[in-house]
């Protein structure tokens, strides 16, 4: 999955009646994507559509983060303490 424009920035504002959104959601398959995945990712896709997001999410520093973050995030020996993108997301609960 990524988001944004894909440098088709005209296009997302005629498929969206002018009023472009600040990007949409790509999904890609490859080589190793199974059936199961795309019949996950259309159930998906539907469930939202039908229902709306499931969680709450906030905008930060160009991102959308759910809020509350529903999982923790992985220590890794503290690898990801410093990153940019992870410190936008509140700290862990030990639950």
């Amino acid at each position: 999955m990524r988001d944004g424009a894909f440098c088709a920035h005209p296009l997302l504002r005629e498929l969206t009646a002018g009023e472009a959104p600040d990007g949409a959601v790509r999904a890609s398959v490859g080589i190793g994507t199974r059936a199961a995945d795309v019949d996950r990712l259309v159930e998906a896709i539907a469930y939202i559509s039908r229902n709306g997001a499931a969680w709450s999410y906030r905008a930060g520093d160009g991102y959308f983060v759910p809020e509350p973050a529903p999982r923790p995030w992985p220590a890794l020996g503290g690898l990801l303490a410093d990153h940019p993108r992870l410190s936008l997301l509140p700290p862990c609960s030990a639950d």
